[in-house]
């Protein structure tokens, strides 16, 4: 016996054209709308929605945010770096005139400040 194949309209796949075609997706075999970094949710039961790759993001997978964390990375360890430099900056510098003083004057005994 020869069963002749059926002539799928757009979007439908199979020998009896029930299911979805690859890159289609929901009942009626809708086109999915993913970027290349998409993975789509496809076939009769599924509902189109993309799964990105890592590093990607959107409804269709077409925002690459890997740059954006880069530069608030970068940023970040500016802000750290003017930070390290304004602390340093701001420190008092000892001198030669800066020895430890003793507290009480007396006979030898003396009780000394705290070293800076």
């Amino acid at each position: 016996l020869h069963f002749p194949m059926c002539l799928c309209l757009p979007g439908f796949a199979s020998a009896n054209c029930s299911e979805c075609a690859g890159g289609f997706y929901g009942p009626t075999c809708q086109k999915c709308d993913c970027d290349a970094h998409g993975k789509c949710n496809e076939g009769r039961g599924g509902d189109g929605r993309c799964w990105c790759e890592f590093w990607w993001s959107g409804k269709r997978c077409d925002y690459n945010y890997k740059p954006l964390v880069q530069q608030i990375g970068c940023a970040l360890g500016t802000l750290v770096l003017v930070g390290v430099v304004a602390a340093l900056k701001m420190r008092k510098p000892r001198s030669s005139s800066d020895e430890r003083q003793p507290l009480v004057q007396g006979s030898g005994d003396e009780l000394y400040t705290a070293e800076p």
